[in-house]
């Protein structure tokens, strides 16, 4: 394991692949290793530990890919952001919540992706982000919700159609018909 976690920060490019797939394999005693290349100055190693954390179960993992949320680097938090939404960790809601409203339209698209994974319990925060002041956070708060597809969101969904914002009227309506809510439009004589 000793070698992986070497590999990890000073080997090349192949290397440091080979090394995260050994180091997956090894699981949850692999975890205290990949949390001190986690806290190293290159940014490829960080990237490849928080690919390897990915497939390892277990809380002590999770708490590792958590704690990547706050990482420098943009492509090592969003390996983290793709990661807890495969493993549709509930307890990653709120900080993911957190990085839609801060941070760049690259990172607010994985996070939406990684909250429609993990589904249900992300719906309460994402119709809370539907009335963020930012579009772009209200768009990706109605495409993760389009994907979810809960009964709990039809209101603001339909709400959502009133929003100044193209894109977020769009994926409101794209949610709405794909749960089958009909919608009526009236016009004043």
């Amino acid at each position: 394991m000793k070698r992986a976690i070497a590999a990890l920060l000073q080997g090349t490019e192949e290397e440091k692949e080979s090394a995260a797939a050994e180091l997956m394999n090894v699981g949850q005693s692999a975890v205290p290793g990949l949390q001190t290349v986690l806290e190293a100055g290159d940014t490829d190693a960080r990237w490849w530990a928080a690919r390897a954390l990915a497939e390892i179960p277990g809380a002590e993992a999770r708490q590792s890919l958590l704690a990547t949320l706050a990482d420098p680097d943009e492509d090592v938090r969003v390996c983290a952001i793709l990661a807890l939404g495969e493993r549709h960790e509930e307890a990653a809601v709120g900080s993911l919540l957190a990085l839609m409203a801060d941070g760049s339209d690259y990172q607010r698209r994985h996070v939406g992706d990684a909250l429609s994974k993990i589904g249900e319990p992300a719906v309460a925060g994402l119709i809370k982000a539907l009335e963020d002041p930012s579009p772009a956070v209200r768009a990706n708060a109605a495409r993760a919700l389009v994907r979810i597809e809960s009964q709990q969101a039809i209101h603001a969904l339909i709400k959502a159609l009133d929003d100044p914002e193209p894109t977020v009227e769009h994926y409101a309506w794209e949610a709405l018909q794909r749960m089958g809510v009909g919608t009526m439009v009236f016009f004043k004589p």
